[in-house]
């Protein structure tokens, strides 16, 4: 277990928080047992939906304590710039699912359409605040529709958001079009440098030990996809000529394909799109 953590070197892994509802009585065990004393019974746990208009009741025992208009702990989200750097970087699908979907939910046409009063008014609870409903059709349609807007080729198909499924389809005339519309955006250099450098970091850090003598090292920004008979590859290489490139692989069979084995035809695109 040892030399396996020395050969593996350190790592950063997402965890998901636990059960808030069990959470506090779980430390509060742990606590206690620690300095060695000795815990039995269970725990009680009560919820009272807190109500601003009818706080002047007179209750007593548990039910006296009413859920507070504010909650106990809260714990910000990273920024929209800092969580795509760590889902390209780290091609972490569960956040992009969870990008994707929110994509549904903060949709600011349909905002734009709520009635004033509800734009207005202030919530009596940080409880009562629900956010739009969203599902994959709600977000996806909305995807569909934004591509439709800003760009000619036809919308790729999706059933979610990360592009983990067999009935998804994506052309390179759409990652091309889309990565060449990013690139003369006002938030471009916020996208770009989420995205791993060749031979450097990212999902692409690997391509120096595969190609060392590439131009593209230090000078193609990449983001890389893989599922078994599928290799893919999307991003920026600037050439030598200083001139800046779109450049798209996509190697995808029916056949058995082991995608380590096709990498290298991409690692020779973006060497030869780096000459340039």
């Amino acid at each position: 277990m040892l030399a396996c953590q020395k050969s593996c070197g350190e790592h950063v892994f997402y965890v998901a928080y636990p059960d808030a509802k069990t959470f506090a009585a779980h430390v509060i065990a742990a606590k206690w047992q620690a300095l060695g004393n000795t815990l039995s019974g269970q725990v009680i746990s009560q919820e009272t939906p807190y109500d601003a208009k009818n706080t002047s009741k007179l209750v007593h025992g548990l039910t006296a304590i009413t859920m507070s208009p504010l909650p106990m702990v809260s714990y910000p989200s990273l920024d929209l710039t800092q969580q795509i750097y760590d889902i390209n970087h780290f091609s972490n699908n569960v956040m992009t699912e969870q990008v994707a979907l929110s994509i549904g939910a903060y949709d600011t046409t349909e905002r734009a359409n709520m009635p004033a009063k509800n734009s207005t008014q202030k919530a009596a609870s940080l409880y009562q605040y629900q956010p739009m409903h969203t599902d994959y059709l709600a977000a996806l349609t909305h995807i569909s529709q934004w591509w439709q807007t800003n760009l000619s080729t036809p919308p790729p198909y999706l059933t979610n958001g990360s592009g983990l499924c067999r009935d998804c389809t994506i052309t390179a005339a759409n990652l091309s079009e889309l990565l060449t519309y990013a690139y003369n955006h006002p938030s471009f250099d916020a996208y770009v440098d989420s995205l791993g450098i060749a031979g450097v970091s990212g999902t692409i850090a690997a391509h120096s030990e595969r190609l060392p003598d590439s131009a593209a090292i230090g000078r193609a920004w990449i983001k890389t996809g893989t599922l078994n008979n599928v290799t893919s590859m999307a991003g920026y290489v600037k050439g030598l000529s200083g001139q800046d490139y779109v450049v798209v692989g996509l190697i995808n069979t029916e056949q058995a394909l082991n995608p380590y084995t096709a990498r290298p035809v991409l690692d020779a695109v973006l060497d030869w799109t780096a000459q340039r």
